[in-house]
């Protein structure tokens, strides 16, 4: 039956959007660089964008079902409220009590008159609104002339309530209908409470993914760690469609309010003057403010992004490697960065590759720190020292967040970027550096920077090649 058929759709829609959902939330968190890239409150704004979403898929899906069910015969909506009812509403009491009603009235349009008494008695008037109570009072005044019984006291409570759905028969024609125990202009005033206003389903689509696109792209763009940006080509495209998307909601808010105060307020002429003055004088000031943020990213920001080659092997071998230039019309500014999605950019120093013909120092055998050595053999060495105090670091988790990427100062002397730290409001990078050979082993600096700051030591370690010692220092 086609009753059953919706169910089985409906059904399978709700399963199919949660498992969209789902798989869309794994695939960005572990197929993109947003946890290492995003701080805590910027992930939950991304998953309450994704939230918001599924609620708008729902409810796409609950109008697509619903206009659906104004096709269907009595007999075949009678079986389709009924699975609902009783297989989705049964531990929601208000849903419940709903789905009862809607086959109350499903049943008493196929004349089953005693079965619609039934369930229509098994019904919660608590658990309905409004507007369901009128319906249960209409159906229980039907059913009262069916059964020559008083109608008077439902009579009046369907009076009593009042209501703007146009579905519901005046009371006039209901009175009328009764004293005249006219049975088929009855069953027909039931029949048209079958009529529901038709709201196309994909206007919740186009509402949700609106939504979805500004919360999301606010998060991404907003929360962002230090070190961290996201893509600029991606990041231009997704304001200015945040930008056009804040005045088309805005129209839609204040034309919903407009109808609204229609609905239940009788709008006087001036009235309505009023309300088309703010609303019109509302909407130019987000058109004016949207319009001049959109110019202003579009043409004042030239970014041009390109994907260069490695310049140093480093942790992030695997990662590309991207030159980015920004320029507002005076000045031009040449960053570099590593990324290995494609929407989070990581922000690299550009390595200055070694002058391998540089005289070599020798060291002597003095306890205070040597130069560092800039022959290979020396970088292989500050290379397995850094990467060996990095380890040590990593076990003692010491830092936050910790990701190794070895450069190169304008010297030629390695050193690593070792991961960031949040203390005191502050955040802190981490580096490691070769401080030359001291008693016959290499020593590595830990140091930290937060922004702007005096660079502060924090630790010396010394490698023998082997094994790593802590010094237990925090000064020369």
């Amino acid at each position: 039956m086609k009753g059953k058929k919706l169910f089985i759709i409906y059904q399978i829609g709700r399963i199919a959007t949660v498992i969209i959902l789902i798989l869309f939330v794994i695939l960005l968190f572990f197929k993109t660089q947003i946890l290492h890239a995003m701080n805590m409150f910027g992930l939950c704004i991304v998953i309450f964008s994704c939230l918001i979403l599924e609620v708008f898929c729902i409810l796409a899906l609950n109008a697509y079902v619903r206009n659906k069910s104004m096709t269907l015969t009595n007999e075949e909506h009678l079986s389709y409220v009924s699975l609902l009812t009783h297989k989705v509403y049964k531990r929601n009491k208000n849903l419940k009590a709903y789905g009862l009603l809607l086959m109350a009235r499903d049943a008493l349009l196929l004349r089953k008159e005693k079965k619609a008494q039934e369930i229509l008695e098994s019904i919660e008037l608590d658990h309905l609104n409004p507007a369901q109570q009128k319906l249960y009072y209409l159906i229980q005044v039907v059913l009262n002339v069916l059964f020559n019984q008083e109608t008077h006291d439902d009579l009046i409570r369907y009076s009593v309530i009042k209501s703007k759905n146009k579905q519901y028969p005046d009371e006039d024609r209901v009175n009328k209908a009764v004293e005249e125990k006219h049975h088929d202009e009855l069953i027909k005033m039931i029949q048209e409470t079958r009529k529901m206003q038709h709201i196309p389903s994909y206007l919740f689509l186009l509402l949700g993914l609106m939504i979805f696109h500004i919360i999301f792209y606010i998060g991404l763009s907003s929360q962002l760690k230090t070190g961290w940006i996201l893509r600029p080509r991606y990041a231009l495209y997704a304001s200015l469609i945040s930008y056009l998307l804040y005045i088309i909601l805005s129209g839609f808010v204040l034309y919903k309010v407009y109808q609204l105060r229609k609905k239940h307020h009788e709008l006087s002429a001036l009235n309505k003057a009023i309300h088309v003055i703010i609303s019109g004088f509302l909407m130019l000031v987000v058109v004016v403010l949207c319009g001049y943020f959109g110019i202003v990213s579009l043409f004042l920001n030239d970014v041009d992004e390109k994907q260069v080659a490695h310049h140093a092997p480093n942790s992030y071998a695997s990662w590309q490697y991207y030159e980015v230039i920004n320029s507002n019309g005076y000045t031009s500014t040449k960053d570099y960065y590593y990324s290995q999605d494609g929407l989070f950019f990581l922000h690299a120093s550009r390595p200055v590759r070694k002058n391998t013909q540089a005289n070599q120092t020798t060291p002597s055998p003095q306890t205070s720190a040597q130069p560092v050595q800039n022959s290979q053999s020396g970088a292989l060495e500050s290379n397995q020292a850094i990467l060996a105090v990095y380890h040590l670091i990593e076990k003692e988790s010491l830092l936050d967040h910790m990701q190794l990427e070895y450069l190169y100062d304008a010297k030629g002397n390695i050193y690593a970027k070792i991961g960031q730290k949040e203390e005191n409001g502050k955040t802190y990078s981490y580096t490691l550096n070769d401080n030359g050979i001291k008693s016959g082993q290499r020593e590595i600096v830990l140091e930290r920077q937060s922004g702007n700051e005096d660079v502060q030591l924090v630790d010396f370690y010394l490698f023998d090649g082997q094994k790593v010692t802590d010094e237990h220092k925090t000064s020369w």
